[in-house]
């Protein structure tokens, strides 16, 4: 689902994810978990 100033993450970048954020911080990794389970 898209929410207003976030952009959807296309399901074929999932996969990618480890390779785009290797060390990300808590507030990130929260993002991208979030914008996965609303995006499933």
């Amino acid at each position: 689902s898209k929410k207003s100033g976030k952009e959807v993450i296309p399901k074929n970048d999932i996969k990618n994810f480890p390779l785009k954020f290797r060390e990300p911080n808590n507030k990130v990794k929260e993002y991208i978990w979030t914008e996965i389970d609303n995006y499933i």
